[in-house]
């Protein structure tokens, strides 16, 4: 009769092999999920960025939109671009003005005119406690004209900066009030913040837009008078 003995030699894993492999186990999970949480935080940032820029994009496209239509014409005195330079906590926050061509009527009652004042500025948001962009667009009238009036538009939040640059005779100038024409390049930048906090990241974006110079030569003295009469003609539409 065969009598089996018990093999005394096998053994199970020791205290110290199971908290080994407790320890490893452990390190693996949070490297996972360190690099899990840094893919999440990357995504959420440049989802933010990406959503900056193309606010970004779209304030500069809006005012390019305007800058190529803006109303030309030879009588300087009338019809003019402005630009004022203001500074708030060592950022720029400007103001430009214009006449730009539109087939929109932003007045009720008026009819026929083509041409409106475009502005945008930096104004404060008493509901968020922030400053904004907005663009006002109003019927034209005349060039001395100082009463606020006509569409308030809100077209980007978070900017803490907006900065206009005009450049003429080789030299870039803060500021534009002159009443011999326009300049004929204009940079616009903004700066725009993700988010509220003070840390919050910065982008920048910048563009030159380019102002085709007005041809003196076809205007003369009979067509300035026309429309001058037929600018008065048509003020009471």
């Amino acid at each position: 009769m065969l009598i089996l003995k018990p093999n005394i030699n096998k053994r199970g894993f020791t205290l110290v092999e199971v908290l080994l492999a407790t320890i490893i186990s452990c390190l693996v999970i949070l490297t996972a999920f360190a690099a899990y949480h840094t893919v999440v935080q990357t995504r959420q940032l440049l989802l933010h960025k990406t959503e900056v820029l193309s606010q970004g994009r779209y304030v500069l496209n809006l005012i390019r939109n305007d800058l190529a239509n803006v109303h030309r014409s030879a009588d300087h005195q009338r019809i003019r671009l402005t630009g004022t330079t203001y500074v708030r906590e060592g950022r720029h926050m400007d103001t430009l003005l214009m006449p730009v061509v539109s087939d929109q009527l932003y007045k009720i009652g008026r009819t026929g005119k083509d041409v409106c004042v475009v502005e945008y500025s930096m104004q404060l948001a008493p509901e968020a406690d922030e400053f904004r962009l907005y663009r006002r667009c109003a019927s034209f009238e005349s060039a001395n004209q100082t009463k606020k009036r006509g569409l308030l538009t809100c077209i980007g939040t978070g900017i803490v900066e907006l900065r206009f640059e005009y450049y003429a005779e080789g030299t870039w100038h803060e500021q534009w009030n002159k009443e011999t024409g326009f300049p004929s390049l204009i940079r616009i930048t903004l700066e725009m913040a993700e988010d509220k906090s003070e840390n919050s990241r910065v982008h920048s974006v910048s563009q030159i837009v380019s102002l085709t110079p007005f041809p003196k030569a076809a205007f003369t003295s009979t067509d300035l008078e026309l429309q001058r009469k037929e600018d008065v003609g048509t003020q009471n539409f």
